[in-house]
Parts: structure tokens; C-alpha cells; sequence
């Protein structure tokens, strides 16, 4: 495509331009190589808009009347395929196309737009003015400025459908899309319209054309001419040579005969549909044989099966963050692509997102919001409501018994982690007791998410990493209360390991870790090089060092020897490599390089949306039910995902990891070598698997553009069987897309593309006995039980196990699938169920053991209410055996007139409720048996003007041994004033006392007599209303003095009066009627006492003498004393 430098570059349906060479069926073609308007084209509505310049047709945005330029061709029929090329300066527009039959119907509309409608789409709906908001977008992001777009359209008018994609990236939901109209079986002209455009740039032209052309042909010739181009570039690349890189003569002979037999049949206009697919089908496979020709470099990878550490189950997972996303842990896409993903482990709820997400309701906390998210200069915190909480109150609540559903599908562990920044001990015990009867396994709890960035001068949660271990010990004890074999983990920021983890540290050494795991995020190239060559090679090195035996020696020293170490997120944030095939070559290496290593626990890859992104967001719709007050079901709409470069890569990685249980030593001799930062390293890494089964299996990362000829040895014998092999791969680092390849070959030909990764598997001698199964899922019946297990790969049955006292099992009963339902079992009974997994090589241990009843669950207890704005916030205590519950409510005790399935929740937010009503609310747990009894009633009432909590409180200790406080106030205030605890323990309110109601400022000073040592303070905010539901954070202030000296001498001061202050030729001294004789002195600077005596009453003091400057007024009185600061200045 031409050079462009205006705005747009149209493009909307298209056909590739190779295609466009051919003559068979070609309609109209033009490339605007000459000035004039072409034949076929016009301006609509306006004059002078549309021009050709540049040899591009552009059109100049006009907002009223509209530019809009139409192409009119034959009545065509059958397949009709259209090509625009695209290109955009602009950053804010809409464009559509409407496409018309001869009838002047609108049988579709294509959107080109970042506003409103963002990427490149087709409308699923027409609308008679302007866009639809029910498209499917072509493209997996925006568009981007300066970026060339090829888009191609194909019109079916027989099946009445539209088909599209970008750059020959083929998208699910844009293919067979249904055309509005189906009166007439033709397509006639199109109009593009130019709908908005923001500013009145001149220098730039608003939208631009090139390479336009309609073609009718009945044979679809496109997939073809993509191939002979695509063969051709390689062709023309190729350098004969011996060298590496280089091809043989002979290999580019046979090459391009076969490149010339597929042109003979593109340009055949006899060919047949079959024909012309059987020819792009054997140039595919050429070209791949062909790339695989080139001169390799010679590699030996070296497995050792004698020496192997046991891999952690699950250990490669996935941070979760779907809040602003249209999935829900039961969306069937989304559950789909979790699957293919092989997510060892799942993190609920999110990372910073979760933050301010009540985890016991599955919604967010909205007040919880300007508290985190606050910076320390006041900013960043509410504003309206936050476009975050839009998506989820717009869809409804993300539930912990639903993710645990999706991972028990998968055979995935849950990780959780806590909001200890603002939420309490006793709502963690609430969600700790509600896994616990559900059989919900925690396989750690983590603290916080990044609590490193919590601590001054950015937020003050934590003084520093000690303060933070502090904090978090309730939180530990709130969970060991319910289960005391919990794994726990602290965060100790991000793996530089510095000043925070540091104090985390000293926290142990004073005190004994009560946590069981260090946890950390890695992103260590966040912020390196100045452009993608540099970035890489800082990666590179990083790949080595934070991932080595040093990083871990840094991981024990800040923790303990033999530490196991979780990581929630990590990731490549680099502005340089970010969205580049090279960011899934680091992602991959990363994860195997950590694999390898016998202190890596659970590794988790941020975010699992990279690996499920949604073709459509559905944000319009989901916005539209938060501002109108119902939930959207997501789910009732067609979607389909994407998976991000970044994370491709590891979609070939993880099924090697996490369907193995331990790891080979594996070395790699020859191959080439690329820079890093540090030096130069090998391009290629390898890991090889002790599978769970039948197979084994190797991984291999090339980070070189060179292809590498793999010799593999086991024990030193090359591997003669068969091997599967699963690559992605890339020509270039900085490319945008991977391309792929499976292969059935043998050892002996295994090539490793550049920039690849790739998966090898082979089968074992002999294969092993299934993994021990989990059960996750119990429904409790009347007289029956229904479980569900971990399908355990190589199972052939399944052994279900049960009895009335726990561990003794007494009956059982087999089955071929991870399910049973026992529907004979004697009603009101306690059973305990585990089960086996078996196959000819064996069976597997018991798994969890789990309890059952036949009967109706007990009654829970509500033991949290939240009255808000509109909105009433319950929690309430589990009980065992429910498999959900019902919130009912009414305006008269014991009548309630509505009920909500919570499903199977500890907690329920009532939404949309009209302020200053009292509801009547109890809470009753079913399962398949029925319903338990009611919870006892509560009273509750929605209200508006309630202050929310002040925020980012702050203390410290001044040089009088008095504490200063001061914070925000919310800007939900509402006219509050401040009331001031004092706390003997962080987080138990009972033990919080009042020290100073009303405060009218936002910062108070306390004189209170208190000890050398640790104090912790909150506020709250109150008014006419009452206080804050919620405190304030939790402020830390370390007192280096017992007691203070204004304790006594506030007093003492307030009885005496000088002035005035400054003073020129006198000072007059008051004294309060009950006082008795005060001794004063009059002191300068140096501490030379210039005046002194006794007061018996008032007294006027003569400074006429005294020479301009600063002076001290010392006065005392037994044992109470005081001092003042005056001024002498000269009289004018």
C-alpha cells in the first residue's frame, strides 16, 4: 500500500490483493492512480470532500451535512468478494458502510471506528441511522493509528450471509453472519458515510481508500493467491549456501515448481472449486517442507532420567481478572477456553481488582474503593461510580462456588487472595467456614494483593513489610480457626526482594513466620530499554536471573531455607515488547525455566483473559443494565475468544506441566547464542517431563531466527520412537501473531522453528497408575447424594467409597465416569464418601474424604448488614450440606414478599431498593431435599447521606511524645465530623476506645498518656445520620517516649496569656484568677536570660531594650511548666 499520511485507511471488505491479480471474475478494480475521480465512484450529499490524491481516495470529514462516497458495480450475485486497504491518524471516529441490494434494501453494514464502536465489524442488526450496538468485531483490539489494515468481505447471496476478517486473521463469530435483507438474492452499491470525527485537523485527511476491487467469481480463489504470495516472500528471502540459514539449489528448484503450479491454477478461469482448494492445499504443505529445508543449526538435548524433583500438581496457573470482561465463571465460552488452556490453578478473585470485592457477596464493596484506590495526595479515589464496578454490578456476582465448579472440571486448585487492606478477620473466618462446608479446598490464602505498594509515601496501610506481617496475623488466625492445616502466604511485592521483604523479614526474626509460603509477582523488565532490541536483550538476561539458584537464595534469605515459593502473577510489562511474539517466548521460557526448579511451587501467568480474551464484550449492554437496574445475562449472547500473544505460548507449555509429576534434568549442548544484557546465552532452552500416564514429554524455546536441528538423548541414547510435536513459531521477534504446526515424526527429524515454542511428547515403556482423584462438588438429596471428582487422565474406573463414620467405609460401588448418584441411602443420614481412580497399571490413592447428608440443610445465621444508598448488604454464617440459599424480604415482619436464589453464597447485596424503608429480611439454605429453616429475622433499611469512612489516615509521634493524625475525607462526606479510635490490636473492634468525638478538622492531635511502643488508630466519619459503616485504614505509630509533656503543661499554658505576639516595646502577661505565684524568664537564642522574677498577677514586661529577634517566655509553677515564643520587632 501507498504511503499514507492522513487519516483513515478504509478498509472494510476485502479480498487479498494477490487475489486481486487475477482476472477471473474481476469487476472493478482500482488503485487511484490517476487524479480524477474513477468511473463507479461519487460524492454523496456534499461537494469537494471525496478526492484522489496521493494515489489514495480520500474523504474529508464534513459534520453537516455528512461526507459520504458511494461505489456503485453491477447487480451481482452468488459469491461477491470486496477489498479495501485501511489506515488511520485519527484516534477518535466512526465510519460505516452500508451495504444495498437492488432494491435499496440495506443487507449489511460494516463499522470501521475506535469511538463507540471500536475495531472493524460487522452489524448483527440495522438500524436506520447511524450503527447498531450488536456487531462482531474482526479485530481482538482497537485500531490502531499508522497501522495498515487489510480487511476481506465475502457475500454470500444464496445462503444470505457475510463473512470477514483482518489481515487474513479469521475470527469465529465475523464468519456466516446473517444479512438483514432476503428480498432480493443480489448486492447493487455501497455507501461509506463518514458518522463522527473528532477535531478539525486540516494538516490531516480524514479517511482514506487504496487497492480497491469487487470480484464475482464463483470459485473462491483468495485462500490460493494468500498462499502463492506467501510462498513467493519466502522464496524471494532464500539465499543459496552451506551456511546456516542458507538453502540448496535443489531445494528452491523443487520450491518454486511448486509455487509455478500453483499460479497455473490460480489463473485458470476453468479451474474448479475443487482444484483450486487441492492446490493451495499442496503449496501449504510446500512451504512448510520448504522452511524446513533450510540449513540448521546442529543442537543436543541431553535427558537424564536417573536424577528428577517431583513437580507440584497444578503448578502453572493463571491470575484471574473477568470483572470487566462479559465472562462469568459459568459462561460456556469461557469455561471452554479455560479448559483448552490447561490451568493447573486459578486465582480468585483478581489482583488489584479485588481490592475492593466483597468475597463472602461476590460483588464489590463501592466505599471500599476510594479507600484502596486512593493515592496519598487524595486523588484517584471516587469520582462516580468507577467503570470497574459497572461491569460486574452489571452482570451480578462472581461466585467462589462457581469458580470452584470450572476448576474441579479441570482438575485446577484455588488460590485466594484476601483483602486485608480494608476488609476484617472476622468476614475472612466467615468465607474460611463457608469452604469448609462446602468441601472447598484452599490450596493457599494469600494476603494482599501487592501490599508493597501500600506503604508511604504512596498509601499508608503499612508503615513498612513488618507492619503489613503485623496486620496480617489475624487474618492467619481467622482461617486456622477454621482449618488449621491452611497453607498461607504473604506478599512480599515484587521479586527485586527489596526494602519491604526486607521488613517482612524482620518481622520473622522477631516474631516466627506464621505463614507457610513467600508469594510474589515478576515483572522484572517493567520499564527496560529504550526500544525492542534493547528490551529483549534485558529479558533475556532476566529469564536467567529470575529464575536461577541465586534468585531463589534471594527467596530463603528473605524467608526461610527450602521456602516454596507461589507466584500470582507474572508477565511481560514492557511498552516495547508488549503484544510482540517475543513477549510469549519470554512468557513461556519463564514458566519452564521456573518449572524446573524444586522451590517453585504454583506459578501463575497474569492475567487468564489473555488466554480467553472475548471476541465481543457486550460492554454497551452490560453498562446499560447498571444504569437501569437489572442484571445482564451475558451468557443468553453469542461470543467466542481470542487467545493474546503473550499467552499463546503457553497453551503448548502447560499440558507438559501440569499432566507430569516430576521433571528430568535435561541439558542442552551446541546451538546458536543471542544477546542479553549480561552476555551472550544459549537460544535454546529445554525441559523434559515424567508424564502422569503414558507419555513424556520435552519443551523447547528458540529465541534465535535460525532453525535448530534437535538431536535427543535419553541416558544417552538417542530416542528411536515416534514423537508428536506442537510448535508455535514466528520469522520475526517483533512480530504480532504466531503461526502453528502439529507433526507425527520421528526423533531423528525434529527441527525447531525460530522464535518457537515448541511441545514434544513420546509414549512411555509403560504406563502408570491414575493420580489420586478430588472430589469437589456434593448434592445433598433427600435420600440420595450426587458427587462429582477430578477426572483423572488414564482412568479407566473410579471406586466410590463411603460409610457412616469417617474413614471407615463399608460400602462401595464403580463407575466409568468422574460422577455418581447413590440414590438408595437411608434419609437423615451422615455419610462420607472418597474415591479411587484405577487402570491396568494400578489404582490410586484415596482421594479427600467428604461429607453428606440426606436431609435438609441447618439454619445459617445472619451475622453482617450493611444499610448503604439503595442498597442493603447481608452475610451470613454457612451451615453443611446446603448447596445454596434464599433471601426473603418484605416491608411487614415475617411477610416476605420476595425472594432472591443467592445460589450458593455467604453473602447476598439487595440492589435497587428505595431509600428509608425498613425491610424485614431472613435467610433460608436448600438443597435437593428441600429447604432448611428460616434464619432469624433482621432488620434492615437502605439510606442515603450516611457518611462513607475518611481515608488514608496517617500518624506519628511528635517531638512532645503527643500522636498527630490526620487523613482524607471522602468526598462522600456529607458534612461529617470525626471520631477518633484508639486500638489495642489492628483489627478487633472490641478493643477499639474512643479517645475524641466531633472533630471538625482533618487532623487531630492526641495528648492522651500513653506507653513507649505500638499504636494502632482509626476514624470514623459522622453525622446526623450516624457514623461510617466502615473505619478508616488502619493507622501504625511507633512511640519512642512513655507519656508526653503536654499532658500537663496544655493545661497549665491555657491559664496563661502574652501579648501582643510580636511585641516591639512591651509584653503584658495575664494570669487566671486561681493561679498561684509562676516564676518566669525571659531567655534569647543563645540561652542568655535576659529578664526573670515572680507573678503574682498581671504584669506588663519592658522589651523596649531588647534587640530584634526571637526570645523564649519560660514559666513555671511547681511542677507544671510552659513555654512561649515571642517576636520583638521595631516600632514604626
Amino acid at each position: 500500500m501507498k504511503k499514507i499520511t492522513t487519516i483513515f485507511f478504509l478498509l472494510f471488505l476485502l479480498i487479498q490483493q494477490a487475489y486481486l491479480q487475477t482476472p477471473c471474475g474481476v469487476v472493478l478494480e482500482e488503485d487511484f492512480s490517476t487524479s480524477q475521480l474513477p468511473t463507479g465512484f461519487s460524492e454523496v450529499s456534499t461537494s469537494g470532500n471525496v478526492l484522489v490524491e496521493d494515489g489514495v481516495l480520500k474523504m474529508d470529514y464534513n459534520p453537516s451535512p455528512k461526507t459520504q462516497l458511494k461505489i456503485d458495480f453491477n447487480e451481482l450475485s452468488g459469491n461477491v468478494f470486496v477489498n479495501f486497504g485501511f489506515e488511520t491518524e485519527r484516534n477518535y471516529f466512526t465510519v460505516y458502510g452500508d451495504v444495498f441490494n437492488s432494491n435499496g434494501e440495506v443487507i449489511a453494514q460494516i463499522v470501521l471506528g475506535n469511538n463507540g464502536t471500536k475495531g472493524i465489524c460487522i452489524s448483527n442488526e440495522y438500524v436506520t441511522s447511524g450503527v447498531s450496538n450488536d456487531f462482531v468485531n474482526l479485530l481482538s483490539e482497537n485500531i490502531s493509528t499508522g497501522t495498515r489494515y487489510d480487511i476481506y468481505l465475502e457475500i454470500d447471496t444464496d445462503s444470505k450471509t457475510i463473512s470477514g476478517n483482518v489481515n487474513g486473521n479469521i475470527l469465529d463469530p465475523a464468519q456466516d453472519v446473517s444479512l438483514f435483507s432476503s428480498s432480493m438474492n443480489d448486492v447493487s452499491h455501497i455507501v461509506f458515510v463518514q458518522d463522527y470525527m473528532y477535531g478539525n485537523d486540516s494538516d490531516r485527511d480524514d479517511v482514506a481508500f487504496d487497492d480497491f476491487q469487487v470480484i464475482n467469481d464463483p470459485v473462491n480463489r483468495l485462500p490460493l493467491s494468500d498462499k502463492i504470495d506467501e510462498a513467493n516472500e519466502y522464496i524471494n528471502n532464500a539465499v543459496v549456501g552451506t551456511e546456516t540459514g542458507f538453502y540448496s539449489q535443489s531445494d528452491v528448484d523443487d520450491f518454486q515448481n511448486e509455487i509455478d503450479q500453483g499460479e497455473l491454477v490460480l489463473g485458470d478461469c476453468n479451474s474448479t472449486q475443487t482444484i483450486v482448494d487441492q492446490a493451495e492445499n499442496d503449496l501449504d504443505q510446500a512451504i512448510a517442507l520448504f522452511r524446513r529445508s533450510e540449513n540448521a543449526s546442529p543442537v543436543s538435548v541431553l535427558i537424564n532420567s536417573s536424577e528428577v524433583h517431583e513437580l507440584t500438581e497444578g503448578l502453572a496457573g493463571y491470575n484471574v481478572r473477568i470483572a470487566d470482561s462479559p465472562w462469568n465463571f459459568n459462561n460456556e465460552v469461557f469455561r471452554e477456553g479455560v479448559k483448552n488452556a490447561d490451568v493447573g490453578f486459578l486465582r480468585y478473585f483478581s489482583g488489584t481488582t479485588a481490592d475492593y470485592f466483597d468475597m463472602n457477596t461476590g460483588m464489590y464493596e463501592p466505599q471500599w474503593y476510594e479507600q484502596v484506590h486512593s493515592t496519598s495526595d487524595g486523588s484517584k479515589g471516587w469520582s462516580g461510580f468507577p467503570n470497574l464496578m459497572k461491569w460486574q454490578e452489571g452482570k451480578g456476582p462472581s461466585r467462589l462456588s462457581d469458580l470452584y465448579d470450572l476448576l474441579g472440571e479441570n482438575e485446577a486448585k484455588l488460590v485466594i487472595t484476601w483483602n486485608g487492606f480494608v476488609d476484617s478477620p472476622d468476614r475472612l473466618r466467615n468465607l474460611a467456614q463457608f469452604c469448609k462446608d462446602n468441601n472447598i479446598i484452599v490450596e493457599c490464602w494469600q494476603f494482599c494483593n501487592e501490599p508493597n505498594f501500600y506503604i508511604p509515601d504512596n498509601r499508608h496501610f503499612f508503615n513498612n513489610g513488618a507492619d503489613y506481617a503485623r496486620k496480617m496475623k489475624e487474618f492467619a488466625d481467622a482461617i486456622l480457626s477454621v482449618d488449621p492445616d491452611a497453607n498461607l502466604a504473604l506478599s512480599y511485592g515484587w521479586d527485586n526482594w527489596g526494602g519491604f521483604s526486607a521488613s517482612i523479614k524482620d518481622y520473622q526474626n522477631s516474631n516466627g513466620p506464621f505463614w507457610t509460603h513467600p508469594s510474589i509477582h515478576s515483572y522484572p523488565i517493567h520499564g527496560s530499554g529504550v526500544d525492542f532490541n534493547s528490551a529483549m536483550s534485558s529479558a533475556n538476561a532476566m529469564l536467567i536471573s529470575r529464575t536461577d539458584d541465586a534468585y531463589f537464595n534471594s527467596v530463603e534469605q528473605r524467608s526461610w531455607n527450602g521456602a516454596q515459593l507461589l507466584m500470582t502473577e507474572y508477565g511481560v510489562w514492557n511498552e516495547y515488547l508488549k503484544d510482540k511474539v517475543y513477549s510469549g517466548i519470554y512468557s513461556g521460557e519463564f514458566l519452564t525455566r521456573m518449572s524446573v526448579h524444586p522451590q517453585a511451587w504454583l506459578i501463575g501467568k497474569h492475567v487468564i483473559n489473555g488466554a480467553v480474551q472475548p471476541v465481543n464484550d457486550y460492554k454497551t449492554e452490560i453498562w446499560d443494565a447498571w444504569e437501569n437496574n437489572y442484571e445482564f445475562d451475558a451468557d443468553a449472547f453469542a461470543n467466542d475468544y481470542e487467545v493474546n500473544v503473550e499467552t499463546l505460548p503457553l497453551l503448548y507449555i502447560t499440558p507438559a506441566i501440569n499432566n507430569s509429576k516430576s521433571v528430568y534434568l535435561t541439558g542442552v549442548l551446541g546451538g546458536e547464542t543471542v544477546n542479553s544484557s549480561s552476555g551472550e546465552m544459549a537460544a535454546v532452552y529445554a525441559a523434559g517431563y515424567v508424564g502422569n500416564f503414558d507419555k513424556d514429554y520435552l519443551v523447547l524455546i528458540n529465541k534465535s531466527d535460525k532453525l535448530h536441528e534437535v538431536e535427543l538423548k535419553i541416558d544417552g541414547q538417542i530416542l528411536s520412537q515416534n514423537i508428536s510435536v506442537y510448535s508455535a513459531f514466528s520469522e520475526t521477534p517483533d512480530g504480532i501473531a504466531f503461526e502453528s504446526d502439529t507433526l507425527q515424526i520421528t526423533s531423528s527429524a525434529l527441527t525447531l522453528m525460530p522464535f518457537s515454542v515448541t511441545r514434544v511428547e513420546w509414549d512411555k515403556d509403560q504406563m502408570l497408575a491414575p493420580r489420586s482423584p478430588r472430589i469437589y462438588n456434593v448434592e445433598h438429596g433427600d435420600a440420595e447424594v450426587t458427587l462429582n471428582w477430578w477426572k483423572r487422565e488414564g482412568a479407566d474406573s473410579y471406586t466410590l467409597k463411603y460409610g457412616t463414620v469417617s474413614g471407615q467405609y463399608d460400602h462401595s460401588v464403580e463407575v466409568t465416569t468422574n460422577s455418581a448418584t447413590l440414590s438408595t441411602l437411608s434419609p437423615g443420614t451422615k455419610y462420607y464418601f472418597a474415591v479411587t481412580a484405577s487402570n491396568s497399571a494400578g489404582t490410586s490413592e484415596l482421594s479427600n474424604e467428604v461429607p453428606a447428608f440426606t436431609g435438609t440443610p441447618g439454619i445459617p445465621e445472619i451475622n453482617y448488614i450493611h444499610e448503604s444508598d439503595g442498597r442493603i448488604t447481608i452475610h451470613w454464617e454457612s451451615v453443611p450440606f446446603a448447596n445454596g440459599y434464599k433471601v426473603k424480604y418484605g416491608t411487614i415482619s415475617g411477610d416476605y414478599t420476595q425472594e432472591v436464589d443467592a445460589k450458593n453464597v455467604s453473602g447476598y447485596v439487595l440492589r435497587w431498593l428505595p431509600n428509608d424503608t425498613e425491610y424485614f429480611i431472613t435467610v433460608c439454605a436448600y438443597n435437593n431435599a428441600g429447604e432448611g429453616g428460616d434464619a432469624q429475622e433482621v432488620t434492615a433499611t437502605a439510606i442515603s447521606g450516611r457518611p462513607w469512612a475518611p481515608f488514608l489516615l496517617q500518624g506519628n509521634e511528635k517531638s512532645d511524645g503527643t500522636i498527630n493524625l490526620s487523613w482524607w475525607a471522602s468526598v462522600n462526606n456529607n458534612g461529617a465530623t470525626y471520631d477518633i479510635y484508639h486500638c489495642e490490636t489492628p483489627w478487633d473492634e472490641s478493643s477499639y476506645t474512643l479517645v475524641e468525638s466531633g472533630v471538625q478538622t482533618n487532623t487531630y492531635n492526641d495528648v492522651t498518656m500513653r506507653d513507649a511502643g505500638r499504636h494502632f488508630y482509626r476514624v470514623k466519619a459522622s453525622n446526623e445520620k450516624g457514623e461510617s459503616f466502615f473505619f478508616s485504614n488502619i493507622a501504625t505509630v511507633w512511640k519512642n517516649q512513655s507519656g508526653n509533656t503536654v499532658g500537663i503543661e496544655d493545661v497549665f499554658a491555657k491559664k496563661i496569656s502574652v501579648s501582643p505576639n510580636p511585641a516591639s516595646s512591651y509584653v503584658r502577661i495575664e494570669l487566671a484568677a486561681e493561679m498561684g505565684p509562676v516564676n518566669y524568664r525571659m531567655v534569647n537564642m543563645n540561652g542568655e536570660v535576659l529578664l526573670e522574677g515572680e507573678l503574682l498577677n498581671n504584669k506588663r514586661l519592658d522589651v523596649s531594650r531588647c534587640n530584634t529577634g526571637g526570645y523564649f517566655l519560660e514559666f513555671t509553677m511547681e511542677n507544671e511548666r510552659t513555654i512561649e515564643k515571642i517576636v520583638i520587632k521595631p516600632e514604626y
